[in-house]
């Protein structure tokens, strides 16, 4: 993960803002809309969430990804 990437926090794209390469620890940016739309208003610090990245030209695409 860099500066800039996108992720998505339990099916929801998020931009990471912060990125620790000692500790691999991120930040990303939520809106107000964002945090209304969606539970991610209900995570607590250590709750434990799925993560994806974003899928590159080059990915293979089947799996989940086609579902």
């Amino acid at each position: 993960v860099c500066l800039g990437d996108s992720i998505a926090v339990n099916g929801t794209c998020l931009t990471v803002t912060q990125f620790d390469t000692e500790t691999s620890d991120f930040t990303v940016g939520l809106a107000p809309e964002t945090l209304r739309k969606t539970s991610l208003s209900e995570l607590e610090p250590g709750s434990p969430v799925n993560l994806e990245r974003a899928v590159t030209p080059v990915s293979r695409m089947g799996g989940h990804f086609v579902q």
